[in-house]
């Protein structure tokens, strides 16, 4: 990155090789769109987070599953929670040092998020059979009305595809995330370095017209001595 100390140096490096391109507005645009879009996905994975922990723990409490359903389904929706607030926190300091460490964090935390979300679909599809014996088992002695219990057979599948999507979403805002934030980085760099070269051009031009006035006078003063002979 360029500082205010190593300004002339590279002021006089970019001179050499031209103007600089600086940030286009088309590129500003990509990246407000990529900015709304990765806050669009925090948003809807808060909500799924929340959702998703407060499914787990109302489902244990009425005593709608066993623990092979429920615990997986908070820890899913925790980690969730835990990832958005990395993310979330990455995009909001993102010229920070600490950026360093939250973005990467973040992506790492979404690869291992949309695995265990792959996984957790993957378990509630494969134990679907015996969610709904267990149901029809324990139905009568957690006093789960028939309509509740056909409503919890098919929200196991509803549950199994949300996690699929979330799977997805969060592959997703890895990679929007990732170019996101070098996109970032490097138009900040660009525009540091326009700022620059338009500084270093705008000293050229004083220093210009100061020795062209320099010049200018010292034609007069050698014109009016040998006008006068002085």
């Amino acid at each position: 990155p360029l500082t205010c100390k190593a300004f002339p140096t590279a002021a006089v490096a970019m001179a050499s090789y031209g103007r600089p391109r600086g940030v286009s507005c088309c590129t500003k645009c990509c990246r407000w769109f990529q900015n709304k879009i990765l806050i669009l996905m925090n948003l809807v994975d808060v909500i799924a987070g929340a959702g998703i922990v407060a499914f787990g723990f109302y489902i244990h409490q009425e005593k709608y599953a066993p623990d092979y359903v429920y615990l997986p389904i908070i820890a899913i929706g925790a980690f969730i929670l835990a990832t958005c607030l990395f993310s979330i926190g990455g995009m909001c300091c993102w010229q920070s040092c600490c950026v360093c460490c939250l973005h990467p964090l973040s992506s790492s935390m979404g690869v291992i998020l949309g695995m265990g979300e792959v996984t957790v679909g993957a378990l509630l599809l494969a134990n679907r059979h015996e969610y709904a014996d267990w149901l029809d088992e324990h139905s009568k002695e957690y006093d789960i009305s028939d309509d509740e219990t056909r409503m919890l057979k098919d929200g196991i599948i509803t549950a199994a595809c949300l996690m699929f999507g979330l799977a997805v979403m969060e592959v997703m805002r890895c990679c929007i995330g990732g170019k996101w934030s070098a996109g970032m980085r490097q138009d900040d760099e660009e525009q540091k370095m326009m700022d620059h070269y338009e500084e270093f051009e705008a000293q050229q031009s004083l220093n210009r017209r100061a020795s062209e006035r320099k010049v200018k006078h010292k034609r007069l003063r050698q014109h009016y001595a040998d006008k006068y002979n002085l």
